[in-house]
């Protein structure tokens, strides 16, 4: 029996595994992208399936390996017509050769494939199973067998979950693979992308996941599948998942971004939303409140004008949440009087943050507008409010890269500096960005030019003038 030594640190090496598989299949399409109308034109050519197969039985698996990334990325070039081989193919004790069938299954999306993808899948999960519990190094070749092997399982759940729709035993396979489940370079994870795919199965099988204990993986996979699933087939089921508070909070969060989304085409929809912004027992009340904004019907606007009536009877996270929601659908005649009730001296600073959140969430487009004047928002002595503007100074350079100037109290040198470096910082990873390759510059020169265009845009206020920081 295996110590559990070693079986943490095998399970410590498959997640090594899956992120250098995440990487190596990122630089193969990579390569492929760069290299596509040579490849489309000669590479796929110059190689022998058979030839490469008998290859890789012998221990070399790179030109298979080529050939499985360009069916990946090209799925195209695949000219074959029968399919029978390639099932065969997913019983081979060779994995290189089973990835490679894998690929060519799933450039070809047929429905016969289903049972022999789904028994490929079955006897991945135990050969993963068996690598974590085994313990020790891997060498070069058993290294790139493991990643062909995350490769060729990933895509045979995903394409499980588009050929096979509603298929019982599928999405039964695809629901055990959820506790280890394969991650995803955009952060999701395979089976549960997969069970999105699967209509209403799926998502039943993901709502079931959502009734119990999940692991942080889990939880961050569950909320990314939820997001996937936009088909208004299924508003009534995201609907019931919202309102029973058993399920995953943040599934349910996601569950009612994906109604808001499909709620501007839909007045049913939109009346879903607006019962969970009713449900005053909702955990999702004050999302459902905001959404409302965003929806922007006539029914959802006259559902916030409602709630503003009775503000004062709301909780005050629900309370701001109307505003944030009318602020959304009409900033055009809202956002004025919230700026002057920010820049005035009257207001005091805990309130200034709260509006400056607000437009920050809700004000659109139309904050930019007032660039200028919310960057001198100050104390009521009419000293700079540092931290507050460096925060609306750096939202407006992020969406609009203009270098506003930005006018900071000193008395405080230590918070000064803080700031300067603050902007210096961005800058400098602004200047990385664009010499990435080109290496004209040193990082010290990228630091001093970071520095450089902070000190020219950043003034020193003394109470009765400006001067430029020397």
């Amino acid at each position: 029996m295996k110590s559990m030594a070693n079986i943490m640190k095998g399970t410590q090496r498959m997640k090594r595994i899956n992120r250098w598989f995440s990487a190596v299949l990122c630089a193969g399409v990579l390569s492929c992208q760069a290299n596509a109308q040579v490849a489309a034109s000669s590479q796929v050519y110059s190689y022998d399936p058979d030839a490469a197969i008998e290859r890789a039985r012998q221990g070399d698996p790179d030109d298979l390996l080529r050939m499985t990334r360009m069916v990946a990325k090209q799925p195209s070039l695949v000219a074959v017509k029968k399919l029978a081989p390639y099932h065969a193919f997913l019983k081979d004790t060779n994995v290189f050769v089973q990835c490679y069938a894998v690929q060519v299954l799933v450039a070809k999306k047929d429905k016969s494939s289903a049972e022999p993808l789904r028994q490929f899948i079955l006897h991945a999960e135990r050969r993963r199973a068996e690598m974590e519990a085994a313990g020790g190094e891997l060498d070069e070749l058993a290294r790139k067998g493991a990643i062909a092997l995350s490769m060729a399982s990933t895509a045979a759940q995903l394409v499980l979950g588009e050929i096979d729709e509603g298929s019982p035993l599928s999405v039964k396979l695809l629901a055990s693979q959820l506790k280890r489940d394969i991650s995803m370079e955009w952060g999701g994870g395979v089976a549960h992308s997969a069970l999105a795919r699967k209509g209403r199965a799926g998502l039943r099988a993901l709502m079931d996941e959502a009734a119990g204990p999940l692991s942080d993986d889990q939880e961050r996979y569950l909320e990314a599948a939820i997001a996937e699933i936009e088909d208004p087939a299924l508003a009534v089921d995201l609907f019931v998942f919202c309102k029973d508070q058993k399920y995953n909070a943040k599934a349910r969060h996601s569950a009612l971004m994906n109604l808001r989304d499909m709620a501007k085409e839909s007045p049913e929809i939109t009346q879903m939303v607006i019962r969970i912004a009713e449900d005053e027992q909702s955990d999702l009340r004050s999302w459902a409140i905001i959404f409302l904004g965003t929806i922007g019907t006539d029914p959802a606007r006259n559902k916030l004008l409602e709630f503003e009536k009775n503000l004062p009877s709301m909780l005050a996270d629900e309370a701001e949440a109307v505003q944030e929601g009318l602020l959304a659908c009409d900033a055009t005649n809202r956002l004025p009087a919230v700026v002057e009730a920010f820049l005035s001296p009257d207001t005091p600073v805990k309130e200034k943050e709260r509006l400056w959140h607000l437009m920050d969430r809700s004000g659109g487009p139309e904050i930019l507008l007032y660039a200028e004047r919310l960057l001198t928002v100050s104390e009521a002595n009419g000293a700079p409010l540092n931290d507050l503007r460096y925060r609306i100074w750096s939202r407006l350079h992020y969406v609009t890269k203009r270098y506003y100037p930005l006018e900071l109290d000193a008395s405080i040198k230590e918070h000064f500096d803080q700031k300067v470096r603050a902007v210096a910082y961005g800058f400098q990873r602004e200047l990385d960005d664009m010499d990435a390759g080109k290496w004209k510059y040193t990082d010290e020169q990228r630091r001093q030019m970071a520095l450089d265009r902070a000190n020219s845009i950043i003034k020193v206020w003394d109470g009765q003038k400006t001067e430029e920081k020397q």
